[in-house]
């Protein structure tokens, strides 16, 4: 009760007071406001300007807020960001106080000129519903700005500047109504500085669909651009003194149409209009590039699609690349992924981010197969949104450059490109927040997602609203939308519908005040029912453009924070039935062999037989050829009742029982054999034979068989040697050069002319890091126009290299000759050493059609290191030697000194070493033989990672250092690793020598030195399972191997499961895919991801039992991972307990060899 007393009391003074002060300004001002100034004796030397206002109506009728101007006038003293807040604003309305805080903005503006005292001022405006000051009322206004940096301000020359712990009457504050100055002055003695605000131009015209970004000049005359009455924040960027409308709103308007939009500056109806005439429908024959928008606060990640439409149009998309400009200072693009529709993504697509530049490249490297051929995402751009960012609108916009070209490679001659923009919000807790929910199920099944709204009380309520969500129909199927709990009156408010993959709402509160939407929760529900996938697939449900949303009292709400949602299908495994079981075999072959593929039909009686059927199999024509297809033993009368033909990487096949029922097929088995001859490859290649869409089966009544169940095959191909042909011939040079000195390597190309020319490649080449360094790598003389067609980029010890005749025709590449230099510096060795650089698998070559070039002949090359002497000098010498040993192993490193005697001996010296703690352990350090009464005069600790030595000739001169040898030895203790690993032994910067006279050596030369330690691998004599070590650092995607050894000496592996541990905050795991040894993986593998625990888990299983069990060594999985953090460690990637394996008749083995992985970081 006391409580409660003392809270009454509370607010019954802060009640009396600001009364009391309304009185008191009514009684004293007879003009039409008057204005008090506060800044709570804020001192001259500040990191915040604080402008506090109490506003006093003494004009005896209300007062507009919105045309209300206060200005407080600065000197800025240094060109720094600044970000302005409204602490807090009110005024008491009849006996309602009213909260207009998030009503106030502030803008900083140029004093031009400037004047002496003020070159900047700030202008405090409210917007167009803050609402009406009444008679005698007043307003108080805290506001405060300060630079990003939280740098000072000398207030000592501000204009507006006093220093005043209440409110004050000061007339160095100027307020402006309606654009007059009516209390206060201007420090440039203007008092009526504000004339009619102008835009320029006034119109804009342009074709249905045509129109780029419109940018309109902005001439206030002293007023503040508020916004665009009829548009929302997303549709149009501000600048400085200019508006830019963009293309993707003004791409909306319907043709023959006119648009007016008032540019909102606070003067009512002298606010400027712009007039868009809309004229009748453009070229609808291009592609179309769209980029989305995206809305969040400071620090929040946002996804911004790239869309491709009309693609079909086009004939299809077959590579293009082009460029989006983005804001580095507002945006970090975190992550660039390529969208659904591009298919084999890890080898068609490139992004990279830098200086405000995104690049986008997409290359079907099959020429032909992988092409784009549907409408949608092509690319997601996740961007981080900076702390520092301010409120505003940030545009993502298409840079010159670039092109596209369709399904034949001929460029595409019409591309509309239509820019997007992120919304930053600066407090998104008072936006409506309208989230697409998740759900997950097996093909099928039905699933409901939830669309929520939250924080619905903050924007006073939803009175009306109407949006739109896509989803992929190939994938989902609309079963229903129903109206959530917090929909009042459904029957009448809400509806819904859905078609070609968009989902529409509309909720209008047809009493317009009784049946608001005000509270949080659950808006629609929409039931799913999950269509057929061969892999567990998650399909986005995401929020197009269009649609409003309105509040209780029907205005605009201005922030409408859209999360996107999803639905994640599993396949699961098919339950047993009786339908058609239709399956494609295996083969495996050499090169130049022929294999030969079964197609076996099975539960043939149980489906009634077969009396017809047609159906298509895909497979890749780069790889294989079809030599014959053969009707197999099931097939009675193959001449009259079987066909089948060949062509462009499809094979069709025809039967029908032309006597209707005498010739039916009746028992299960082989219906066809196909076979192919195998094509040249560089590895060992698993090529799929999969089932294409199209086709039926009819039962012995020619009835349809409903449900036929298609499984896929494959043909593996293994590697033999080239035969000698006239194919382009990609070389890589040799070079030579001593430690230290740079070298350049060429690439050259060779049967250009016999290729028909090269229209684009793409390729990669290896190196090691630890003994070259990439200076450069530069276009050679055979590529015209380098700067636009050609690129390159080197990391992780990969060198990637693309060209692309940007033309399509004009600028192949037409002769032999160097295609790209390679400039290395050589790294330090101890003895002559070569290195190769090596070609990587993936990437292709097309041929001046851009038709795939069939074979390239790939020749290695290196680089010769030679140590070379070093320069006799007359410097001090201090260098770390070398040791090796195994694990568990102790070492001893010594410290020596040479040219002593040169440099005047030594009297004292201090420097310090790093070693990697995680690999060494330092057993002890001890003093050489070239130092005298070392239990005085030396002395060396060692801790996390660093040794430091000293050594001080305590009697000054006759104990020194006179003669050349071991200073140190450090005897380590050596650590676990998996692999033969060499960790260095560094000088850190510090330290310094002096000579026998105590004076300084000027020059100390010193020479690093290193540990190897040595692990034998494990003597495996069963299955061997092992877990490879990699480099890696912070933000890289690093790939780390499982190989399995000796299994055929265990009889093959049928199945097994087992878990892998990492440290989940080092690593993310990104995925663990299946490897080349494993068959028929879809159905086979499988893994998942437990990232909170840093588990994953692999599974694989011969579904067959029989046929498809893993029979050679090789890789069963690579997991990938992305380098987080910045800490410089080694991280075990490591075998867990658990799980099994077993061999090929699924006997369980029992005799396994696991061997443990790292991940070395930074």
């Amino acid at each position: 009760m006391r409580k409660k007393s003392l809270a009454f009391l509370l607010a019954l003074t802060m009640l009396v007071t600001l009364l009391g002060a309304q009185l008191t300004a009514f009684a004293a001002d007879t003009g039409v406001i008057s204005v008090q100034f506060n800044n709570g004796s804020s001192p001259t030397s500040s990191s915040s300007i604080y402008a506090r206002f109490k506003v006093t109506n003494t004009s005896g009728s209300p007062i507009n807020l919105a045309d209300l101007k206060l200005r407080y006038y600065f000197t800025q003293d240094e060109n720094k960001q600044m970000t302005f807040w409204c602490d807090h604003a009110g005024y008491l309305s009849g006996n309602n106080y009213m909260d207009v805080t998030s009503k106030v903005s502030g803008t900083f503006n140029e004093v031009s000129p400037a004047v002496t005292n003020a070159d900047h001022y700030l202008e405090v405006a409210l917007s167009s519903d803050a609402g009406s000051l009444p008679a005698g009322g007043s307003i108080e206004i805290q506001t405060r700005f300060a630079r990003n940096d939280w740098s000072n301000f000398d207030q000592s020359n501000d204009w507006s500047y006093t220093s005043a712990g209440s409110y004050m009457d000061w007339q160095k504050i100027a307020a402006f109504v309606g654009g007059t100055l009516v209390y206060g002055s201007t420090p440039n003695g203007d008092d009526n500085p504000t004339q009619d605000p102008k835009i320029s131009p006034t119109s804009i015209s342009a074709k249905q669909g045509q129109f780029s970004d419109a940018v309109i000049a902005l001439t206030p005359n002293g007023n503040t651009f508020n916004g665009i009455t009829e548009l929302q924040s997303n549709q149009y960027v501000k600048g400085t003194n200019q508006v830019t409308i963009l293309a993707s709103y003004l791409n909306t308007l319907p043709a023959n149409s006119t648009k007016t939009l008032t540019f909102d500056f606070g003067v009512g109806s002298k606010n400027p209009k712009l007039t868009i005439n809309v004229g009748e429908s453009g070229n609808t024959n291009g592609l179309k590039v769209s980029v989305g928008t995206a809305v969040g606060a400071p620090g929040d990640t946002v996804t911004v699609p790239v869309t491709f439409a009309d693609v079909a149009k086009v004939n299809n998309v077959g590579t293009c690349n082009f460029y989006l400009g983005y804001d580095a200072s507002l945006l970090d693009v975190v992550s660039v992924d390529a969208g659904p529709i591009v298919k084999n993504a890890a080898v068609n697509f490139s992004s990279s981010a830098s200086n405000g530049t995104i690049s986008f490249l997409f290359l079907d490297n099959t020429i032909t197969d992988e092409l784009i051929t549907s409408d949608g995402v092509f690319a997601n751009i996740t961007f981080k949104i900076k702390s520092t960012a301010t409120q505003g609108t940030t545009p993502i916009t298409f840079k010159d450059g670039g092109a596209f070209g369709d399904g034949t490679m001929s460029k595409i001659a019409s591309v509309i490109k239509t820019s997007g923009s992120v919304v930053i919000s600066p407090d998104p807790t008072n936006a409506l927040k309208v989230t697409v929910g998740t759900a997950e199920g097996n093909v099928g099944e039905t699933v409901t997602v939830p669309v929520t709204f939250a924080d619905v009380a903050k924007v006073n309520n939803v009175g009306t609203c109407n949006f739109y969500l896509a989803y992929d129909a190939s994938l989902l199927d609309v079963v229903s939308v129903d109206a959530g709990p917090i929909v009042k009156n459904a029957a009448v408010n809400f509806s819904s519908s859905a078609s070609n993959g968009t989902i529409s709402f509309l909720f209008l509160d047809n009493t317009i005040t009784d049946e608001l939407i005000t509270s949080d929760g659950v808006f629609a529900n929409i039931t799913f029912k999950l269509k057929n996938v061969s892999t567990k697939t998650t399909t986005p449900i995401t929020f197009k453009d269009g649609g409003a949303f309105g509040d209780g009292t029907m205005s605009k709400i201005t922030t409408v924070i859209k999360t996107n949602g999803s639905v994640t299908i599993i396949p699961g495994d098919p339950e047993p039935t009786e339908d058609l079981n239709v399956a494609v075999g295996t083969a495996e072959g050499n090169v130049g062999e022929t294999v030969t593929v079964p197609v076996t039909f099975a539960n043939v009686a149980k489906v009634n037989n077969v009396g017809t059927c047609n159906f298509y199999l895909a497979y890749d024509a780069s790889l294989l050829d079809v030599v014959s297809v053969d009707a197999g033993p099931i097939v009675k009368n193959a001449a009259v009742n079987f066909s089948s033909s060949a062509s462009n990487g499809t094979i069709s096949f025809l039967f029908l029982d032309n006597t209707i029922t005498d010739e039916l097929i009746t028992s299960d088995g082989v219906f066809a054999n196909i076979t192919f001859k195998l094509k040249n490859v560089s590895t060992k290649t698993t090529t799929p034979i999969s089932f294409k869409d199209g086709g039926a089966f009819g039962d012995g009544n020619m009835a349809k068989i409903a449900t036929v169940v298609k499984t896929n095959g494959s043909v593996t191909i293994i590697p033999g040697d080239p035969e000698p042909t006239e194919d382009l011939n990609v070389a890589v040079g040799t070079a030579e050069g001593n430690v230290g000195d740079t070298v350049t390597v060429p690439v050259t190309f060779a049967n250009v002319a016999k290729v028909n020319n090269v229209g684009t490649c793409n390729f990669y080449l290896t190196y090691d890091a630890s003994l070259l360094d990439v200076v450069s790598v530069d276009a050679g003389p055979i590529v015209k126009n380098a700067a636009v067609n050609f690129s390159s980029s080197a990391s992780n010890e990969t060198i990637s290299f693309l060209f692309l005749d940007n033309t399509i025709t004009d600028e192949l590449i037409t002769s032999d000759g160097v295609f790209a230099n390679i400039t290395f510096k050589l790294k330090s060795v101890s003895t002559k050493t070569t290195t190769p650089i090596s070609f990587k698998d993936g990437g292709a070559f097309g041929d001046g059609t851009m038709a795939k070039i069939a074979t390239v002949v790939k020749t290695n090359g290196s680089v010769t290191i030679i140590p070379g002497d070093p320069e006799p000098t007359e410097d001090l010498n201090v260098a770390v030697g070398t040791a090796e040993g195994n694990v568990g192993d102790t070492v001893t490193v010594p410290v020596t000194f040479a040219n002593v005697a040169k440099v005047n001996n030594i009297g004292t010296c201090n420097f310090y070493l790093t070693y990697d703690a995680s690999l060494l352990d330092v057993v002890s350090v001890a003093a050489g033989p070239i130092v005298k009464n070392a239990a005085v005069n030396f002395s060396s600790s060692a801790s996390n990672g660093t040794i430091s030595f000293l050594f001080l000739d305590n009697t000054i001169t006759d104990e020194l250092i006179t003669s050349d040898g071991v200073f140190a030895n450090i005897t380590f203790k050596l650590k676990s690793v998996s692999t033969k690993t060499t960790t260095p032994i560094s000088f850190k910067d510090g330290g310094a020598f002096g000579d026998g006279t105590m004076a300084k050596i000027a020059t100390v030369v010193k020479t690093n030195g290193s540990v190897t330690i040595d692990v034998g691998e494990p003597v495996v004599t069963g299955l061997g399972v092992k877990i490879a070590s990699v480099t890696g650092k912070t933000g890289d995607t690093i790939t780390v191997p499982v190989t399995l050894s000796n299994v055929a000496t265990v009889g093959n592996v049928g199945t097994c499961n087992f878990y892998i541990t990492y440290d989940p905050t080092l690593l993310q795991a990104v995925s663990a895919t299946a490897g080349d040894i494993v068959i028929n993986a879809p159905v086979n593998f499988s893994s998942s991801i437990n990232a909170t625990n840093g588990t994953i888990s692999i599974l694989f299983l011969d579904n067959t039992i029989t046929d498809q069990p893993i029979a050679s060594d090789g890789v069963i999985t690579n997991l990938t991972f992305k380098v987080l953090g910045s800490s410089s460690t080694t991280t075990p990637i490591a075998f867990k307990a658990g799980g099994a394996f077993g061999n090929g008749n699924m006997a369980k083995i029992s005799d396994i060899t696991f061997t443990n992985g790292s991940a070395k970081l930074n």
